[in-house]
């Protein structure tokens, strides 16, 4: 079928009976590892923590109640057909404040897109389907949707899916906002008069922190994209069978990577059950990692490390980011016409810190903002 004229289908989150029994058993029958050397927060999540968050997985989620929740957003299916990832979750704290017609700034249209091999949109059947075909994927569906010209958001994959959106659909990509900033220091060659500029700048406390804040990711926290980059089916076996495995592997993410954030153990097994019953399985999103460290494309060396002049980027810079670089630096992904410091939050801005990401975006594209107008005939008032 045409990629951009499949039928658009209601779609209610319903898993069924079954799994709900099955994991039930698989989690009342887990053996949980042992810690030990008493070195559990070095190594991962304590082993006590797993337990009581399986305790309570078991007796106190209670899943049909989160799935009436989530099913509160309008969700749709569409087949999109490409030639030749995140969590949706994360999106619906922000989703109300920014389609809120309250008078305090402009009312989006939002669409949140549930990547390929994440949460209940379908496996990925074929070998290669990397940065580029998500970015496909996503510009047919808005295209499909009635939005000729369109503006982003993206963090973490959603950050270099929609820098290649800029790359490949310029004339409708007319602006991204991102809360990642993953360069590093400016070259004489590549960045001649960013080079000079950074030799003589004092970079701030904000930028001091977030140097050290990368240079501990870099020498403490890597070995699971080693392990995602080169071997995700040995890592997928663990993870499709055991919803132990799979809170272990992710709840230490969500800790770390968190700007000390007070996760609930409901917000927790939340995000772990969406993993646990996607569609595509508990496994497949690791596999974004794989293609994307082993894609020779030139467009995506230059979405990971280079200039896409075509689009104009806003930056909003959050204290626990993983890995985020100085806001001089962040001027060599294009055309940064706004950057932004929130108080807090970490590599989960939209679930730590909604109220601050929606108030950057409408700052943007507010009347008299940089980039009001960016979309001819939608200006969200």
């Amino acid at each position: 079928m045409d990629g951009d004229q499949g039928d658009l289908t209601p779609f209610s989150i319903s898993v069924s009976d079954e799994q709900l029994k099955v994991l039930k058993a698989k989690l009342e029958g887990a053996i949980i590892a042992r810690d030990t050397d008493g070195k559990g927060g070095e190594c991962g999540v304590p082993p006590d923590k797993i337990s009581q968050l399986v305790r309570y997985w078991i007796n106190g989620f209670d899943w049909r109640a989160k799935e009436n929740e989530l099913n509160r957003f309008p969700q749709y299916r569409r087949k999109i057909q490409v030639s030749g990832p995140g969590l949706y979750l994360e999106g619906t704290k922000v989703l109300e404040m920014l389609t809120s017609k309250d008078g305090s700034g402009p009312a989006f249209d939002v669409v949140v897109p549930s990547l390929p091999n994440f949460g209940f949109s379908s496996a990925v059947q074929k070998k290669g389907f990397g940065i580029k075909k998500y970015a496909e994927v996503c510009h047919k569906l808005m295209i499909s949707l009635g939005y000729d010209e369109y503006v982003t958001h993206g963090g973490d994959w959603g950050y270099f899916i929609t820098r290649m959106m800029g790359r490949l659909y310029p004339s409708h990509c007319k602006a991204s906002h991102v809360t990642s900033a993953p360069f590093g220091p400016p070259s004489f060659r590549q960045n001649p008069l960013l080079y000079l500029q950074d030799l003589v700048t004092t970079k701030s406390a904000a930028d001091l922190r977030a140097l050290e804040k990368a240079k501990e990711y870099n020498e403490t926290q890597l070995g699971y994209l080693t392990l995602q980059c080169s071997k995700p089916l040995s890592l997928g076996y663990a993870l499709a069978d055991s919803p132990v495995a799979l809170l272990g592997w992710i709840v230490e993410k969500l800790y770390t990577w968190s700007d000390n954030y007070p996760w609930t153990d409901e917000e927790l097994i939340t995000w772990i059950s969406i993993y646990w019953f996607s569609t595509a399985g508990p496994e497949a999103n690791v596999r974004i990692y794989y293609e994307f460290a082993h894609d020779p494309d030139p467009d995506v060396e230059t979405v990971r490390t280079g200039r896409v002049s075509t689009v104009k980027y806003a930056v909003a810079h959050f204290p626990g980011e993983i890995i985020r670089c100085p806001k001089l630096w962040s001027h060599q992904m294009g055309n940064v016409i706004h950057q932004s410091d929130g108080d807090t939050g970490g590599h989960f801005p939209g679930w730590e810190n909604p109220q601050f990401l929606a108030n950057d975006l409408k700052t943007i594209f507010r009347k008299g903002g940089v980039a009001y107008g960016a979309v001819r005939g939608r200006t969200g008032y």
